[in-house]
This record gives structure tokens, C-alpha cells and sequence, in this order.
């Protein structure tokens, strides 16, 4: 998570990603969230298209909230945790009404209509 406002922490995304890449799962599931989109235009630093790209070049989902206003937060707390509930069930073959085993590829989708949007 960032501030649009705070371009240094922007910036800050890079190496906390390193460390995530150096001390995580290497499946671990990423998001990439933009916090405070219910500021005027004017006080931004960071733009939805630099968000957007970041999380694009990493394979992460881009969102932009607002804590203060409560806009799309649980949108994006829904969208990691459903990554990670598919994730994990990949792991565990599922029998279909035939007793057939299935596997699920399906990618989570975003949820829409977020005030702030997500990509």
C-alpha cells in the first residue's frame, strides 16, 4: 500500500517487493493498493496510471482506496483473499457430482462498480 499523495512512498513499492520476493512464499498472492483516492486531483503525486503500470509489471492487481471514507477497502481485502482461498484449493483436487477430480483455473475477478476503481 501507498499514498497517492507521497511519491517516496510510491517509490517505497520496489523494495518492499524485494523483500517480499526474498522472504516469502514464492506463491505468495500481491496486491497493489493506492490509498486516499478521495483527495482532490491536485494533491495527488502519483497517478492511477503509475499505479496501474507498477502492479501490471509485478502481476499484481491495482486498487485505489480510501481508508478515511471507507471507498473500496473491502473490495480489495475481498479480492487478495479470494486470490488466496483459490490458490490454496488448487492445491486440493476437488471430486465433481460424477466423482470426477476437477481443477479450477479460473483467475479472480474484480469486483466492480468501486467509486475509486481497480484494475
Amino acid at each position: 500500500m501507498f499514498d497517492v499523495t507521497d511519491k517516496g512512498s510510491f517509490q517505497s513499492i520496489v523494495t518492499w517487493l524485494q523483500e517480499i520476493q526474498k522472504n516469502a512464499d514464492s506463491h505468495v498472492n500481491k496486491i497493489l493498493i493506492g490509498n486516499k483516492c478521495d483527495v482532490d486531483e491536485s494533491q495527488r503525486n502519483v497517478t492511477r496510471a503509475e499505479g496501474e503500470e507498477l502492479a501490471r509489471k509485478h502481476g499484481m492487481m491495482y486498487f485505489e482506496t480510501s481508508a478515511k471514507k471507507d471507498l473500496c477497502v473491502g473490495d480489495a481485502f475481498q479480492n487478495i483473499a479470494s486470490q488466496v482461498v483459490e490458490r490454496l484449493s488448487k492445491d486440493r483436487p476437488r471430486p465433481n457430482s460424477n466423482g470426477e477430480v476437477i481443477l479450477d483455473d479460473k483467475r479472480p475477478e474484480k469486483k466492480k462498480g468501486c467509486p475509486c476503481g481497480g484494475s
